[in-house]
């Protein structure tokens, strides 16, 4: 009996199990008028999408508050997702530095140790016009005339090029390029409108605006009142 019982309920448990993940969701604003239509192709043509009745109007309220609720959740995993991409690069830019600058001390002290050579070469080769005794026309105009002098590079060994020299700076965010890189400046933009109490007409004036400067909200936040305290104080 207790082996029947066991493969009685490990049967049960199955279907329950299937039974939950075949729900499928209905419309809110339906079951609030006593009718049950899915939600899947259906927010669009849904008839009760204006209703102004308590029931959808509370409806409406839940909702957006889970929409801004999961907005700030992805908002925040996408930042935790930045400041580890930041500190990524940073780390490679500290590795890809320090050799270079190995690399450029080198060079320096090289060129310091044969700059005394290179000198002692060029005395000894200069021409000395005490020691020409022939004409007295030739001595004349050679102390006469002064000969300009010429620059002679010491080292043609030049320290190579720093990485970050050579190109010019890669942007932080290459925008639009990748979907969750959207997503981010969306978030941030639905942030910017919320706390400024703009209508959302303006979510794409502020997505231009963090698309301009690579998706950092304190500036175009910090732009913002700047740019409503001068109005102000013109008005």
């Amino acid at each position: 009996m207790d082996q029947s019982d066991d493969m009685g309920s490990s049967s049960d448990a199955p279907a329950k199990k299937v039974k939950q993940s075949q729900r499928i969701p209905k419309c809110t604003r339906c079951q609030n008028h006593g009718q049950k239509n899915e939600v899947k192709f259906h927010k669009r043509n849904c008839p009760w999408r204006e209703c102004k009745c308590v029931l959808c109007i509370l409806t409406m309220k839940r909702q957006y508050i889970m929409k801004v609720q999961t907005a700030q959740r992805r908002a925040t995993q996408q930042e935790e997702m930045l400041m580890e991409m930041r500190k990524k690069r940073e780390q490679q830019r500290g590795f890809e530095e320090a050799p270079s600058a190995m690399s450029v001390n080198g060079s320096n002290d090289s060129n310091s140790s044969d700059m005394p050579t290179l000198s002692n070469h060029i005395n000894n080769n200069t021409p000395r016009r005490g020691s020409c005794g022939g004409g007295g026309g030739i001595g004349s105009v050679s102390s006469g005339v002064r000969e300009p002098l010429v620059n002679v590079p010491l080292s043609t060994n030049l320290p190579p090029l720093l990485p970050h020299s050579a190109l010019p700076s890669s942007p932080l965010f290459e925008l639009e390029t990748n979907a969750e890189q959207v997503e981010v400046l969306l978030s941030y933009s639905a942030r910017l409108v919320q706390h400024f109490g703009y209508p959302w007409e303006s979510l794409s004036l502020m997505y231009a605006f963090l698309t301009a400067f690579k998706a950092d909200i304190e500036v175009v936040t910090w732009r913002i009142n700047k740019g409503n305290q001068t109005l102000y104080a013109s008005c």
